[in-house]
Order: structure tokens, then sequence, then C-alpha cells
């Protein structure tokens, strides 16, 4: 049982790295998005400056 728990918690800190390079990756281009083009209509977070 206990080796069930330690894979349980591996595959959900391996799936929050994972999530937060994507977060990550798709920040950075929405930053090189705003930079090139700052009136660019897709910006996901209006109130984020």
């Amino acid at each position: 049982m206990n080796t069930f728990w330690i894979a349980l918690l591996i595959i959900v800190l391996v799936g929050h790295v994972v999530w937060f390079i994507i977060y990550a990756i798709r920040v950075m281009k929405n930053d090189e998005v705003k930079i090139t083009r700052p009136d660019s209509p897709k910006s996901e977070e209006p109130g984020r400056d």
C-alpha cells in the first residue's frame, strides 16, 4: 500500500511540474506578443499589467 501512495505522490508532483512549465511557456509567449503588439486583443487577462 505504501508503494501505491508513493507512486500517487510522484504522479501528482510530476503533473504539477508539467503544468507549471506549460503555464510559464504560455506566459512568456503572451509577454512576447504584448511586447511586439501592445494593442493585441489576444490578452487573456486584461486586468494584469
